[in-house]
């Protein structure tokens, strides 16, 4: 999702499913771009943890991706938590990763099965 500082959801950009090109305006000296990414964490059985984190570039103007921190809780099969990052999109375009990179784990005690995703953002 994109917008400005009032609305970073005010235009689609993409979804993962079905899956469809990833692409965002760029942020201009006198008009910001303000993007809100959202990540849903769905439940695998009983209660679902998921750790690890997200790694976000196209966001801000350092060359590193903003990397933020996963701790979330699915309390069911059906169940599905729920993560929102928001900031300003950079104003070099380019191709940009945002990258999942997370354990889901059911039981405590039991092995996480890792969950690993890409998602290319391009900024225009």
């Amino acid at each position: 999702m994109h917008g400005d500082s009032d609305n970073p959801d005010r235009e689609f950009a993409c979804q993962s499913d079905p899956r469809n090109e990833c692409v965002v305006p760029g942020s201009k000296p006198d008009s910001r771009v303000f993007s809100d990414v959202h990540f849903y964490y769905h439940g695998a059985g009983r209660q679902t943890k998921f750790t690890g984190t997200v790694s976000v570039g196209f966001m801000g103007e350092s060359t590193r991706a903003s990397v933020f921190p996963v701790n979330a809780r699915a309390e069911g099969a059906e169940s599905i938590a729920y993560q929102s990052i928001n900031g300003i999109v950079s104003s070099q375009p380019g191709r940009y990763k945002v990258t999942i990179d997370v354990v889901g784990t059911v039981d405590e005690d039991a092995k996480g099965q890792p969950v690993r995703e890409e998602v290319e953002v391009v900024v225009q």
